[in-house]
């Protein structure tokens, strides 16, 4: 499938190549991804869904855990997961947890989320013991949120709204094979949902926030 022209950005993410983009799903009234280095299509059974207004068009309410192979689609020696979500009916300091995405590596499960006291985050579980990329941030139904979280050897880098909030180094552990990438679960709208084959810079995932990606075969 053809990779669509980027949208012109500012000069400081011109060094962003579409050869960079492993997996980008608009979510904008469907699941299957618009462009995909592997499988487009989710995986297994999908639950029921709805579609809310998002960021760019409409963005998946995602209740369940939605599932997509991640052989091919994402890159466990180094990447960008980034996407944008607004909680519908919860906001930080609720008293609960709320998940809202999950790797499952060959290490163990990396997850991003909203830990109840209010860090969030990246957070691996392995065998080899817990290691986490925390920030403070709050979310709330209010308005959306841009969240992206970047890997390579040695690193892990957190960002929100496009400001690096979080870089770890001493308690990073490498992912290996990504098998599965999911969104969910809670009352949450996600909306255009990338991941990269290299870990962005910081100005590079500022321009996220105003990027805008046409459909594969669109002039």
């Amino acid at each position: 499938m053809p990779l669509a022209a980027l949208a012109p950005l500012a000069a400081a993410a011109s060094s962003l190549e579409r050869d960079d983009l492993l997996f980008y799903a608009s979510l904008d009234g469907r699941l299957t991804a618009d462009f995909a280095r592997g499988a487009a299509e989710p995986q297994g059974t999908v639950p029921a869904l709805e579609f809310a207004a998002g960021v760019r068009g409409k963005g998946v309410v995602a209740r369940e855990r939605v599932t997509w192979d991640g052989a091919a689609n994402v890159r466990g020696e180094q990447g960008t997961l980034a996407f944008w979500l607004r909680p519908v009916d919860w906001s930080t300091g609720d008293g609960r947890n709320h998940h809202l995405a999950w790797l499952d590596t060959a290490n163990g499960v990396m997850r991003l989320y909203q830990y109840y006291p209010g860090n969030l985050g990246m957070h691996l579980q392995s065998p080899q013991g817990t290691r986490v990329c925390w920030a403070n941030a709050r979310l709330s139904p209010e308005r959306f949120v841009h969240l992206a979280f970047a890997w390579r050897h040695g690193e892990w880098t957190f960002y929100v709204d496009g400001v690096r909030r979080q870089r770890v180094t001493e308690n990073w552990m490498p992912f290996g094979d990504i098998r599965r990438l999911q969104l969910g679960e809670g009352n949450t709208v996600f909306d255009e949902l990338m991941l990269f084959g290299r870990a962005l810079r910081a100005e590079e995932v500022q321009a996220l926030l105003h990027r805008a990606l046409r459909a594969p075969g669109a002039e």
